[in-house]
């Protein structure tokens, strides 16, 4: 009834994952590609029909690694569930799918997309295989702004927070360019760089490589933007990096230099896109991680509304321990 096969097919994978109701850009394969880190892509038919998608990313000695990697760990195809047999059904999938993967790998993580709430499928099957797996559930937040509830951008606008909307009227001093080549990435990076370092973080190098290969692969397959604040005198105060899927856009990463205590270069880049994606007939914008309490303060105050996902790692329970 159920069979599973690893894909290696690039044009299969995104066209599968093109039908899907789960589907983000960190999904496809060019994505998957540029963060450098061994994958293995799995589908999941029933009767004969392919109804789920998974990628297991690998790190070192076996051990699944998060890095960039959010949204990756359910991909259902088929419309939503909206009966008790619908949900049976993909609980039976996943359990299937569980059955499998915990044969071959001693420690899994699924990232989960925000839209999946039901994780009975992992806590069911830890409990079966209680002698042997344990799980490890952690509860993430990411921002999602509705677009689709607001009349317009100025509806919008009206609704954040008042230092945010002021931010807004700043543009009078400040200039947003869309950069498109690899050296404008090189740029980007010495910002990226800056902002950490400012903050007594030092990033490390393969980093620093994961970061400008996904943005070199985004931007020559069309769903990455690259976009610079400057002054009017052509100096460079925030940069921000978007990937799109569908109708939806993700804030994936940003960066200032030190003239953001004189301009809001950071929050006039968000607003201006977000204004560009009501034009463009964008219907989410998630706004990414709210998990530190800095971070979760500003992006908060776009109106951006907590969203859960789940992180579920299972591991397989050693049996020489003690």
């Amino acid at each position: 009834m159920y069979e599973i096969s690893k894909c290696d097919d690039n044009i299969l994978w995104d066209s599968l994952l093109s039908t899907s109701l789960y589907s983000t850009p960190y999904c496809n394969s060019s994505y998957l590609k540029s963060t450098g880190q061994e994958e293995h892509r799995f589908i999941l038919s029933y009767k004969h029909t392919p109804v789920l998608l998974t990628v297991l990313t690998l790190g070192s000695g076996g051990e699944t690694k998060r890095e960039f990697s959010d949204y990756q760990g359910l991909i259902f195809l088929g419309p939503k569930p909206a009966s008790y047999s619908d949900d049976l059904l993909r609980l039976n999938h996943v359990r299937a799918l569980l059955d499998f993967v915990t044969n071959n790998q001693e420690t899994l993580l699924f990232s989960l997309n925000p839209d999946i709430t039901d994780i009975r499928a992992f806590q069911w099957f830890a409990f079966d295989h209680s002698s042997e797996i344990e799980l490890d559930l952690k509860v993430r937040y990411t921002g999602i702004l509705d677009l689709k509830s607001f009349r317009s951008f100025e509806d919008f606008l009206s609704s954040i927070s008042a230092s945010r909307s002021k931010d807004y009227l700043a543009k009078s001093d400040i200039i947003v360019e869309d950069l498109g080549n690899f050296k404008d990435v090189e740029k980007f990076l010495e910002l990226y760089k800056q902002t950490f370092a400012s903050q007594g973080i030092g990033l490390k190098q393969s980093t620093i490589d994961k970061v400008q290969s996904i943005m070199e692969s985004a931007i020559n397959h069309d769903y990455g933007k690259l976009r610079i604040a400057k002054t009017l005198g052509n100096e460079p105060i925030a940069g921000a990096f978007f990937l799109s899927s569908g109708t939806s856009q993700y804030y994936q990463f940003g960066a200032s230099s030190t003239l953001k205590s004189k301009y809001p270069g950071n929050s006039f880049l968000l607003l201006k896109t977000i204004e560009e994606s009501f034009r463009d007939g964008h219907d989410y914008f998630d706004i990414s991680g709210l998990n530190s309490p800095k971070r979760g303060f500003f992006k908060a105050s776009f109106g951006a509304r907590p969203k859960p996902f789940y992180e579920i790692v299972l591991k397989r329970i050693q049996a020489n321990r003690n």
